[in-house]
């Protein structure tokens, strides 16, 4: 399940005066997010992040980077929000403190400033609707819908996104939703087939067809496989069915 900001950041709180953290900048951050290791440095996770800005300031929960140092290894923190960050070997080497982005930028000249993501090692933060913008904001007004769509031989208004909220909502009262109807449109694409039917009702076999795209897909397992739909494997899912519909987390 993708992780709040103030979850994010409360991670990376406790962690404050611990040692251990030499050199473990992506492990800190990674771990924070609750993501997955698999990757190398904190410049390989800056290039593989989808949701990359390169302006404004890094929202609190949100991941901070900077490519070079000696060795190209760069180096990757928590934002706290204001201009502010968790780090580890910034004060004490290999313990874990809270500082400012401009500190870092100051001490460690040989790195390189690139930005802020709102994701790493593939688990993207969910912001909800004050999902940021490149400006460190809120997202734009939500663009109007154009077109109709046809769900069992009735038009309906198309809509603009995805949205996880009603996905769920309607996953709880088994009522037509033109969400469900596009994620039973994207299930049956990337599982090569037409497992489920696409009527916009969320039934036993639509929920059947998630989870082993959570499974075989995502490899996933468990807890996490199953049940409600969480935003990034939505966003996984639009990405591999190469959807231009967009993904949020609210209404």
């Amino acid at each position: 399940m993708s992780r709040t900001p103030a979850q994010v950041v409360a991670s990376a709180q406790r962690r404050v005066g611990t040692y251990g953290w030499k050199g473990l900048c992506l492990k800190a951050s990674r771990m924070a997010a609750g993501a997955p290791g698999g990757v190398y440095d904190a410049t390989t996770a800056w290039k593989r992040a989808k949701y990359r800005h390169s302006k404004g300031t890094p929202p609190k929960g949100s991941f901070v980077f900077w490519t070079g140092g000696s060795q190209g290894h760069g180096h990757v923190v928590v934002s706290d929000g204001g201009g502010y960050c968790y780090s580890n070997d910034i004060f004490v080497y290999g313990r874990y403190d809270r500082c400012s982005i401009r500190y870092i930028n100051e001490k460690w000249g040989n790195l390189r400033y690139v930005g802020w993501t709102e994701d790493v090692n593939g688990v993207l933060i969910d912001f909800g609707d004050e999902s940021p913008g490149a400006s460190g904001g809120k997202v734009p007004a939500k663009p109007k819908p154009r077109g109709k769509l046809t769900i069992n031989g009735e038009q309906y208004p198309d809509i603009a996104g995805i949205s996880a909220y009603w996905v769920n909502k309607a996953r709880a009262s088994g009522k037509l939703s033109r969400h469900v109807w596009y994620v039973q449109k994207w299930l049956n694409k990337v599982m090569g087939g037409t497992d489920v039917k696409p009527d916009g009702r969320w039934d036993r076999g639509t929920q059947a067809l998630f989870d082993r795209f959570r499974r075989e897909k995502l490899h996933q397992h468990g807890a996490d496989a199953t049940g409600r739909v969480g935003v990034w494997s939505l966003g996984k899912l639009n990405d591999m069915a190469r959807s231009a519909k967009p993904v949020r987390a609210g209404k």
